[in-house]
């Protein structure tokens, strides 16, 4: 994800978060579900970010290796 999504990602929980404390109409088994809700989104949201760094770093030490084998196959 890029730097701005995740911005977007994170400001969209923490309003819920402040939703959920500031909200005197809210029950309080809403404000735990709805606080239970964005942690594991935060989590969800953590691991595949990590993912797609683990991803790209893969991807680009292959595509390094690429480059080397048709290095060595346009040497005569």
């Amino acid at each position: 994800m890029a730097d701005g999504e995740n911005k977007h990602a994170e400001n969209a929980f923490t309003t819920l978060v402040s939703i959920s404390e500031k909200s005197g109409n809210l029950r309080k088994y809403l404000k735990k579900d709805i606080l239970e809700s964005v942690s594991t989104l935060r989590k969800i949201f953590s691991k595949m970010r990590t993912q797609i760094e683990n991803t790209r770093e893969e991807n680009k030490k292959l595509n390094e290796e690429v480059m080397e084998i048709k290095e060595k196959m346009a040497r005569p």
